[in-house]
């Protein structure tokens, strides 16, 4: 007769010997369906086996063998779910993750909306002005997103940690220097077509996650970042350039965190070959994005 587990030995879930959610491995190791699908994946982390659905056992066969008041410890098999737990408990952290990630990303969406009508800066301050500047455009945001999403892949390797903020740092700064030279009245051709291009070429350096050394990914981003802060300084209006650029770098900076937040969340999120994947599915989205704004353009 089974020596039944009265709790999962993952999230403690009270399992009586009627329930019919209770799972089994092998050498008897005890888990709710929900954590032993969901968190272990089919398979007991302790002894390595499969699970299958413990047997319920009637209340008249509960009197002749009652439950085991406490946990079993058997010598010729699983020891204690220590693992298990720790497992669990990245789950759940996991899950908060998400949820954190979700919430910003709507919060960004809901900044973005209003944004669509450039703030007065009669009304609203030059620095208000440039901090909703760069959510003006679908193409600003597409292309500071997908340089914080590059950077990502780019610092999470051995080595090259610095590209993750060293990148992200060499498009606002080079931003900067092409809003200066806007506003002094240097001018540039092509801005509007090499914005539209940046979405597509940096969206697809995070689709194919290329790996490059960070120097050549500063030189990279910032060719376009130079485009986009000319744009900005040609729009300047009656706005303070000092405020007006503080507030749209300070926007910028923020887009680039949340590229890297996403970026870092789907690798922490799914872990290893999916969150790469889905990382570079997001770039490729972005990629497609700019094409499509490109044509309806």
């Amino acid at each position: 007769m089974l020596e039944l587990r009265p709790n999962c030995e993952c999230c403690d879930r009270d399992l009586p010997p009627e329930s019919g959610k209770a799972m089994i491995c092998t050498f008897e190791c005890t888990f709710c369906a929900d954590c032993a699908q969901n968190v272990l994946g089919g398979t007991c982390p302790n002894c390595g086996g499969n699970f299958s659905q413990r047997p319920i056992r009637p209340a008249a066969m509960l009197k002749k063998y009652p439950a085991s008041a406490k946990r079993v410890l058997k010598a010729e098999g699983c020891l204690p779910a220590q693992g298990c737990l720790r497992l669990y408990r990245q789950h759940q952290e996991q899950k908060k993750m998400l949820r954190k990630i979700s919430l910003a990303a709507l919060a960004l969406a809901v900044s973005a909306a209003p944004a669509f009508a450039h703030l007065n800066p009669a009304e609203h301050g030059s620095f208000m002005a440039g901090v909703s500047h760069p959510l003006f455009g679908v193409d600003h945001i597409l292309a500071m997103v997908a340089v914080g999403l590059w950077a990502a892949q780019l610092g999470t390797r051995k080595g090259f940690e610095s590209s993750l903020w060293l990148v992200p740092a060499a498009f606002v700064g080079t931003m900067t220097l092409g809003f200066a030279a806007a506003i002094s009245g240097a001018p540039l051709p092509f801005v509007e077509p090499v914005i539209l291009a940046s979405v597509v070429v940096i969206g697809l350096l995070a689709a194919m996650s290329l790996n490059v050394p960070t120097w050549a990914g500063m030189v990279m981003v910032g060719f376009f970042a130079f485009f986009h802060g000319h744009a900005h300084g040609g729009e300047l209006g009656s706005a303070g350039a000092a405020s007006f650029g503080i507030g749209f770098a300070l926007s910028t900076a923020l887009l680039h965190a949340a590229g890297i937040a996403i970026g870092l969340g789907f690798g922490r999120l799914l872990g290893g070959e999916t969150g790469r994947v889905v990382t570079r599915l997001a770039g490729a989205a972005t990629a497609l994005g700019g094409v499509w704004l490109a044509v309806a353009g």
